[in-house]
Formats: structure tokens, sequence, C-alpha cells
């Protein structure tokens, strides 16, 4: 994916900011909806994040060489 921790917290402070503190009205444009789809995009990529690197957190471990040649 390539976002991160940050990337997903400011879309959710951002969002949450539009969504419940910003008055302003703008014809054509629902203000707190956008903050509402901002905060679940968010959210999203913090779940898509975490899951992204507990899965990169535990590589497989190493496989070891065998010489066909030597004798047990």
């Amino acid at each position: 994916m390539g976002y991160g921790y940050g990337f997903s917290g400011a879309l959710i402070v951002v969002g949450l900011i539009l969504a419940l503190a910003v008055q302003i009205n703008v014809q054509g444009l629902d203000i707190p909806t956008i903050g509402w789809i901002l905060t679940l995009v968010g959210i999203v990529l913090l779940i898509l994040t975490v899951v992204q690197n507990t899965r990169n957190s535990n590589p497989p471990p190493p496989q070891q060489y065998r010489d066909p040649n030597r004798r047990p």
C-alpha cells in the first residue's frame, strides 16, 4: 500500500474536524458528509496498514542449505 499510520491518522483527524466542528455552508457540498467519508477512508487505511505490518513482521524462517554430497 505505501500509506502509513500518519496518513491514516491525518485523514481521520481532518474527517472528524469536518464532520463535527466545521459549521460552513457551501452550496452543493455537504461538509459533514465529506468529513465522515474521510474518517471512514482513514479507518480503512489504518486497518489495512496494521494488517500489512503484522503480516510483514512475521517472516518465514530461513531454509537451511543441505549439501547433497554430504553424508549424514
